[in-house]
């Protein structure tokens, strides 16, 4: 993983085989590292579905100074969720250490 906090993900990328490839090949990190999606295809569908196959957030590729924030936000808002869920996993691992015996008092 190394200093890598986040990745952006360009689904039109020339060596792929299509949007979903794209992702797929990739994935298999999206528990280690958030993934964002950018693309220039505007496919709702799409996006719901790699959101729901693990993609952090979906953006739109239009480049413009206000999009520069917004994909500042994102990546900021992603890195939190991200700390987030990674302490409440933390927590449910430790809770359920404590109901299956793995603490004494």
């Amino acid at each position: 993983r190394g200093d890598t906090d986040v990745v952006l993900l360009d689904l039109g990328l020339p060596d792929s085989n299509g949007p979903k490839d794209s992702f797929d090949h990739i994935k298999k990190y999206a528990d280690k590292i958030p993934i964002i999606i950018m693309t220039n295809r505007c496919d709702h569908e799409l996006a719901k579905t790699l959101v729901h196959d693990g993609a952090a957030d979906y953006l739109q590729k239009e480049i413009s100074i206000e999009t520069v924030d917004q994909i500042q936000n994102t990546i900021d808002f992603c890195l939190e969720r991200y700390a987030i869920n990674k302490g409440l996993k933390s927590d449910h691992a430790t809770l359920m250490n404590y109901v299956n015996g793995g603490y004494s008092c």
